[in-house]
């Protein structure tokens, strides 16, 4: 909020202050160094992220264009301070993971990236994507990603993948849709439809369950549990309820551009599906996909995709 207030009070003197952190920042991030790397995930990354969050929020009605930019990082050489940005980004992805803070680097590499997707209420209206258009490394670097670590990484790449197919999905320019539209990696696809499946399983699971349970409960069960869902916490709800967003969104997208997807979301079905806090053998019985069905095209309804 401080920020904010200095943003509209005195932009002459916040905006060199802004950019000096922004270069100190990415010189910490953009180190091959691994130590100073993990030490950067404290405070460099997350002043990045906190800079960006906040000329965003400012800017949400014009959109995060040069303006932003300019006072985010200045307009001197502002192309390709985020190139290298990104680049930096996609660098750590490929991290081997043998080094024992490769997680916590991906995880920080995916707390700027994100960051700079989710900028705009609107995607197309964020400047930002560009950059990640003309970087055609970032998408080998998240389908390996897949490959290498889905337990640890998944649901991540679920997102941003979901997010950079967003971004002009009906232009020609978007690199990502053309590439996924004809990604065959078996290993990665597989990999995706685990991540997917796994967490929407247990959707369809609950669904299961609730209509089994409507069809014999009387009406006084109904109401007894009509009223405890009524004052029970609803948090964890709403991040399941986000969470399902997600991967629905994603899940459409997959069936919608990749024709093999549907092949690998198959093949997945007649094998264990595991992910961070779910797990399905091999003996369960796969609940219907009619509410995910159902889901995913409310969802690309309301999305208008």
């Amino acid at each position: 909020e401080e920020l904010e207030r200095t943003y509209f009070d005195k932009p002459a003197v916040l905006k060199p202050q802004l950019n000096t952190m922004f270069d100190q920042c990415l010189t910490f991030i953009n180190s091959t160094h691994r130590i100073r790397q993990l030490n950067a995930y404290y405070v460099p990354i997350f002043s990045i992220c906190t800079l960006i969050h906040v000329i965003s929020r400012v800017n949400q009605r014009t959109g995060f264009g040069n303006p932003a930019l300019d006072f985010l990082c200045g307009s001197e050489g502002a192309d390709n301070k985020f190139e290298t940005l990104i680049e930096s980004v996609n660098h750590t992805f490929l991290i081997d993971e043998s080094f024992s803070g490769s997680i916590l680097l991906k995880n920080a590499a995916f707390d700027v990236i994100l960051t700079c997707c989710t900028t705009m209420l609107n995607i197309n209206e964020n400047m930002l994507m560009d950059y990640m258009m003309a970087n055609v490394n970032l998408f080998d670097s998240i389908t390996q990603l897949l490959i290498r670590c889905p337990a640890s990484h998944g649901y991540d790449v679920c997102l941003l993948l979901a997010l950079l197919l967003q971004y002009h999905k009906y232009d020609t320019s978007n690199t990502y849709i053309i590439r996924f539209s004809v990604f065959d990696d078996e290993v990665a696809l597989t990999s995706l439809a685990q991540v997917i499946g796994s967490s929407l399983n247990e959707y369809n699971k609950a669904y299961d369950i609730e209509r089994t349970a409507n069809e014999s409960s009387s009406w006084w069960s109904s109401l007894t549990t009509f009223v405890g869902s009524a004052i029970q916490s609803g948090t964890g709800n709403r991040r399941m309820k986000k969470v399902d967003d997600c991967l629905l969104l994603a899940f459409y997208e997959a069936v919608h551009l990749n024709r093999n997807f549907i092949s690998a979301l198959t093949h997945t079905a007649t094998n264990s599906w595991t992910t961070k806090g779910s797990f399905l053998s091999n003996t369960d019985a796969l609940p219907p996909l009619i509410p995910v069905l159902s889901s995913a095209s409310m969802l690309a309804g309301s999305l208008k995709i």
